[in-house]
């Protein structure tokens, strides 16, 4: 499947779920669930239990049923859940949980930015740039960081759906079309 297919998955379940936690009032509930989700789905192999083929529909409804109950999940997560599970989804609830944090804490005027960099910023790097994006963005960011080997310099930053590449990399290919052109 297409990774464009997936993301629209993931994008409309986690909308789904926003506005239905958003309608009951129990956002921050929905929230909590999602995190100790994401945590217990990291540490087991829960993702490909549930979607085992040789699991019956009953079986995966039981599975999910423990699991809510271990958690002491919310009602809207627990049927979330096996909407998930019933439409073979349930591997999406890892990008579904951090799409739901995001959208969370835009509500709440913050945004999350992941900066890919070469090597590490500097704690002053780190303040310009942070001071730099609240300014432009108009919100208070989080920001994040992850090294990238590939890039010669510069940084790359990823926040929503934006991708903005300002790599020492990107800025010699762009070069090289323009020269290309010029011949």
């Amino acid at each position: 499947m297409k990774k464009e297919d997936i993301t629209k998955r993931v994008q409309n379940y986690t909308e789904a779920l926003f506005e239905t936690a958003s309608s009951q009032d129990n956002l921050e509930v929905i929230r909590k669930d999602l995190e100790s989700l994401r945590e217990t789905f990291r540490q087991n192999d829960l993702q490909k239990q549930l979607n085992s083929p040789l699991l019956t529909e009953n079986q995966k409804k039981e599975t999910v049923e423990f699991l809510a109950k271990k958690l002491h999940l919310n009602k809207t997560t627990l049927n979330f859940l096996y909407i998930l599970a019933e439409n073979k989804n349930i591997d999406l609830i890892l990008q579904i949980a951090d799409m739901f944090e995001d959208m969370a804490l835009e509500k709440e005027g913050f945004i999350k930015v992941l900066v890919e960099t070469a090597q590490e910023l500097t704690q002053t790097q780190q303040k310009k740039l942070q001071d730099g994006l609240e300014k432009k963005l108009k919100k208070d960011v989080i920001l994040s960081y992850k090294l990238n080997e590939n890039l010669l310099g510069g940084l790359i930053l990823h926040y929503q759906s934006i991708q903005i590449d300002d790599s020492l990399k990107s800025k010699l290919s762009a070069l090289e079309k323009l020269m290309k052109g010029l011949k």
